[in-house]
């Protein structure tokens, strides 16, 4: 997986792991309830940090700007973390 659709797909497995090992569980009647109260205990591979709670639409809580390394293949961080409002 290569590009931004390898990236994609590789932090969706990571959430997805992460919810189902704190909820001891792998059922939608566990992994909902369990996203919900997440908060800041995910680390995404996009966002930095990331707050994942009850009514909110996505789990950025900040960002910071990344740049391509072609020697490594992957995104370097840029800047620092910028607060999401």
């Amino acid at each position: 997986m290569t590009g931004q659709g390898g990236v994609a797909r590789c932090d969706l497995a990571l959430f997805t792991n992460h919810v189902l090992d704190t909820a001891g569980g792998a059922t939608l009647t566990v992994f909902a309830p369990v996203e919900a109260r997440l908060d800041r205990s995910y680390q995404s591979s996009y966002s930095f940090p990331t707050r994942i709670r009850s009514g909110r639409n996505d789990g950025a809580a900040g960002v910071r700007l990344a740049k391509f390394s072609p020697q490594r293949s992957c995104l370097d961080r840029a800047s620092g973390v910028n607060p999401a409002r």
